[in-house]
């Protein structure tokens, strides 16, 4: 695992009994993720875990460990995957980050990020957009226009979301870093769409209308399909969990 990780904050991934070996996938999450941090901007890290075999073998299961004092949230394989079946575009970020964005990756969590097709489907017109509406109303109503950097960071997120989900609706690819609209989000959240009076100015609202007529006509001739691969994401689901049944029992492993 990375370096910083191995830092007293982070101790909890290996006393965790949720955590230690059972992670399967770390990375960054949040503005490292976009490409759109500051200097002082948080570390958010996501993941994956494995359920133990205990806990496999009782058919008992954990949907995330949290950890606020770091930004940390790892969710158990099951509610990974159904997160990303959902196309939840917080999840959806971790298949598509720079490879060095990437803290660990074990072989049980490639077949995910080999194959998001499993997961993509129509469904991301109505989570993508579903995200930049709640974006836009928090925007529009419940921001103090004094508060001028949470502002600009909402500015931001919803442009680039419109762009992520272009490119997912486009192409079936998750681009999470926006190297080419690297600019363009920074200009946004530096305040160079405010006037001087703090109010957001016209340019963003073309902007934004833009990006979302483009992601509507995107969405309207999509060749994703309709549904996800469930047969795929139960199979894989099955053969991880019975990998690690084999080889704990096979190493003469104990309750």
């Amino acid at each position: 695992m990375n370096e910083f990780l191995n830092s007293s904050e982070y101790d909890f991934l290996n006393t965790n009994s949720l955590l230690q070996d059972n992670i399967i996938l770390l990375g960054y999450g949040g503005s490292i993720a976009y490409g759109t941090n500051l200097p002082n901007s948080d570390i958010d890290i996501r993941g994956a875990a494995l359920r133990s075999p205990r806990d496999i073998l009782l058919n008992q299961n954990f949907e995330q460990v949290i950890d606020n004092k770091t930004d940390t949230t790892i969710y158990s394989l099951e509610k990974f995957c159904s997160l990303l079946t959902s196309n939840n575009p917080n999840t959806l970020e971790l298949l598509g980050l720079k490879p060095e964005h990437y803290l660990y990756i074990a072989p049980a969590a490639r077949p995910i990020l080999e194959h998001p097709q499993w997961f993509l489907t129509k469904r991301v017109q109505r989570s993508f957009g579903g995200y930049v509406y709640a974006q836009k109303q928090r925007l529009m109503n419940g921001l103090d226009r004094k508060e001028k950097a949470k502002l600009c960071k909402y500015m931001m997120h919803i442009v680039r979301l419109l762009y992520t989900g272009i490119d997912i609706l486009k192409y079936g690819t998750v681009i999470t870093y926006r190297e080419k609209e690297h600019a363009t989000l920074m200009s946004i959240r530096n305040g160079d769409y405010l006037m001087e009076n703090g109010d957001i100015d016209e340019k963003y609202f073309q902007l934004v209308e833009m990006l979302q007529e483009e992601f509507d006509y995107a969405a309207s001739i999509t060749h994703l399909p309709d549904k996800p691969d469930s047969k795929q994401i139960i199979n894989y689901i099955y053969d991880v969990n019975y990998r690690r049944m084999k080889d704990f029992i096979l190493s003469g492993g104990e309750f």
